[in-house]
């Protein structure tokens, strides 16, 4: 048999379907752009590779943390992953650059660094929250939910530039 989608029904699939493809091409764009940029950057692939893969886990563990907490991405939330994987690039720059000038002056590199960074990074993430609070107020609830997964997501960003990328920064 064949069926014919009409009405809302249609266009409700539609709309799934361009979302689809917007996001594939979206995240595409925006991960080859953020290689080529931290490549120029840093120059050297091993920074690179550190940055991507602290950025990726935490990407990925806020889809987890979305799932176990059974917060649905909506269309205006569907683009979260984007926004978070370049909030969390920028902060481990930062991070990194700050190691690397330690690295030169030869004193305890990541515990210094670490140390060095908390405050910047924390005030970061917390004026980003209070500006993602502001959301919480709107009466619309795809807006609430778009505020509540980056709230959670800056938190994920924050632990995860403070957890993984000072192992990996240790390892390699």
């Amino acid at each position: 048999y064949q069926y014919y989608l009409g009405g809302i029904d249609m266009i409700a699939d539609d709309v799934i379907n361009f979302l689809k493809k917007d996001i594939v091409i979206f995240s595409m764009a925006v991960l080859f752009f953020v290689v080529l940029i931290l490549f120029f950057i840093f120059r050297e692939l091993k920074w690179v590779a550190i940055c991507l893969a602290t950025s990726c886990y935490a990407v990925a563990s806020m889809f987890g943390i979305l799932a176990f907490l059974s917060i649905e991405v909506t269309a205006i939330s569907s683009n979260f992953a984007s926004l978070m994987f370049i909030l969390s690039i920028s902060m481990n720059i930062h991070i990194i650059n700050n190691y690397k000038k330690n690295y030169e002056i030869k004193n305890n590199y990541i515990f210094l660094t670490m140390k060095r960074m908390f405050w910047p990074c924390i005030y970061t993430v917390l004026t980003t929250i209070v500006a993602f609070c502001s959301l919480l107020i709107a009466d619309i609830k795809p807006i609430i939910d778009f505020g509540l997964i980056m709230i959670l997501s800056l938190l994920v960003i924050l632990i995860c530039a403070f957890t993984i990328l000072p192992l990996l920064i240790s390892y390699f």
